[in-house]
């Protein structure tokens, strides 16, 4: 009985220095937002101390990024690690990225690799696309492909891109459009305008989906805007053979740059009026 007792006093003390931690940290914010820093950190302070994974986390980012003091990555690392090992996700994958950035001088692959791991064991969407990534860079496609899914699940607009783009593309897999399509408008809506390329295309072609030469214009001209060469092209291309204004313009500022397709087909084009011109 006495076991019990002290077990419950144990569970109910746990519970109130954690919920008076967390008024902490939030008094902390609070003062943070107000750039009052010294003050955040304070109370960030007198929560680390109670044992708040957030508190030795905020500690972190406020030593690396300098807001009280000079930046101080080895102040920084001992409170990530701290956080890290209290299961904090988001501490477990930015230890991970101080561990693999040449300009904090604290290259260690395998501390890396291990907080990467650690942060997608705790379902982190950014580490498990960027595992997903190093999977899918050295040809492990089925470990990408389930890391990407696990990272779609969460919502998360670049690994939509990737793996919508594996589809798109056949990487990895058996192209599939009517997925491919699902994913990157997801991909898209999320802003991954990366996505605007692949789907102008299947609007433009009605794969998957019912024809609309103008969202497949409208997408285009996102994908231009997004540095897209490719699609300045298929946009000229498409306003030609629609006898729209501008599509001319376009192919021509694309030969300029070196476009090979556009210079091909302005050859081509000057090939038939030629022809044309000497038939007359």
């Amino acid at each position: 009985m006495l076991k019990l007792i002290t077990l419950v006093f144990i569970l109910i003390t746990n519970n109130l220095m954690a919920g008076e931690a967390e008024d902490m940290v939030h008094h902390g914010n609070i003062l943070a937002k107000l750039r009052s820093f010294k003050g955040a950190e304070e109370w960030y302070k007198k929560a680390a101390l109670l044992g708040s994974s957030e508190a030795n986390y905020l500690l972190a980012v406020m030593s690396i990024r300098g807001y009280v003091t000079a930046p101080n990555i080895d102040l920084a690392l001992d409170y990530y690690i701290k956080a890290a090992k209290q299961e904090h996700a988001k501490a477990q994958y930015e230890l991970s990225v101080i561990y693999s950035e040449k300009s904090l001088d604290k290259i260690d692959y395998e501390q890396h690799l291990y907080w990467l791991k650690k942060a997608v064991q705790n379902n982190y969407d950014k580490a498990i696309h960027n595992l997903a990534t190093i999977a899918a860079n050295v040809k492990k496609y089925p470990t990408a492909i389930g890391l990407f899914e696990q990272a779609v699940r969460l919502n998360y607009p670049p690994s939509q891109l990737a793996l919508g783009n594996m589809y798109y593309y056949g990487i990895g897999l058996d192209k599939n459009y009517s997925n491919a399509l699902t994913l990157l408008t997801s991909a898209y809506e999320g802003g991954e305008i990366q996505a605007a390329f692949p789907l102008a295309i299947l609007y433009e072609r009605g794969i998957s989906v019912k024809k609309d030469t103008e969202k497949a214009k409208t997408l285009y001209k996102k994908a231009i805007d997004s540095g897209n060469e490719s699609a300045g092209f298929n946009l000229a291309l498409l306003l030609i053979e629609n006898n729209e204004d501008g599509g001319l313009t376009i192919m021509e500022k694309m030969a300029q740059k070196g476009d090979l397709r556009a210079i091909k087909y302005l050859r081509s084009q000057q090939k038939i009026i030629k022809k044309e011109a000497k038939s007359e």
